[in-house]
Order: C-alpha cells, then sequence, then structure tokens
C-alpha cells in the first residue's frame, strides 16, 4: 500500500522592484489581508539589497516592513524577515507559508564582493500612512 502525502509548499504572493513607500504600503496591505485568510499561515518577506546600497538600509526597509504589518494586523509572532544577498536592484519577495511547509529559499543574483555601499540610512521607511 502506498500512501501519498500532500506536501505544503511556500506560496510566492509578489516579488517585486522598490520603487517607493507608496507602492509598498499598497503591496503590504493586500499581502496581510491574504495572509489573514489562514489563522496557521506564516509571512516570510525576503528583502534583497540592490548593486548599490546605503549602510542600514536594508534594517531600516525591515523595520518599516514589519511596523506595517503589524499595523495591519498581521501578529509578530507570524512573521518572518529575511536578508537574502543581493540582487541588481532593491527587491522584496512576498511568501505565504503554510502551516508544516518549507520556508523559501533566498534567491540572490549579484555577489557580495560587486556589492558598493554609499553613505548611511539612518531613518525608517515609512510604510505607514500617518
Amino acid at each position: 500500500i502506498t500512501f501519498a502525502q500532500n506536501k505544503l509548499k511556500a506560496n510566492l504572493y509578489d516579488s517585486y522592484n522598490y520603487f517607493g513607500a507608496e507602492d509598498g504600503n499598497r503591496e503590504i496591505g493586500m499581502f496581510s489581508d491574504e495572509v489573514k485568510k489562514s489563522p496557521s499561515n506564516t509571512a516570510y518577506i525576503i528583502l534583497y539589497g540592490g548593486r548599490i546600497n546605503k549602510l542600514g538600509e536594508l534594517d531600516a526597509h525591515l523595520k518599516g516592513i514589519g511596523a506595517s504589518l503589524f499595523y495591519h494586523g498581521v501578529e509578530e509572532r507570524k512573521t518572518v524577515f529575511v536578508k537574502g544577498g543581493f540582487r541588481e536592484k532593491l527587491s522584496i519577495d512576498f511568501w505565504i507559508v503554510p502551516e508544516n511547509a518549507c520556508p523559501p529559499l533566498p534567491t540572490p543574483t549579484i555577489d557580495f564582493e560587486k556589492v558598493r555601499f554609499r553613505g548611511f540610512s539612518r531613518k525608517i521607511v515609512p510604510y505607514l500612512c500617518c
């Protein structure tokens, strides 16, 4: 007798290059609605730095995204943030991971040696509308 296993998979909700907080707000609002459809879902956000970055920029984006998800009602314990390495441009992957599914793995496209850093980023990216 063979038993078929129903393997749950992580679902890529969206992947996009970051263009500004306004687009980010809209995307996070839709993503949070999707995550909340099932209480067993976990939100995975994989953030990729671009070829040129400011020091602290990724942390600032992650803090802003986290605050926005919390604002939209996604519990902090149901959210996982991953620094995924680097791609040509700053980009974000939004994943919805059902309970017992394998989490997504980062897919960077640029080696760290080819990345440059300029200046500092000290402000949290404002993903929330006041």
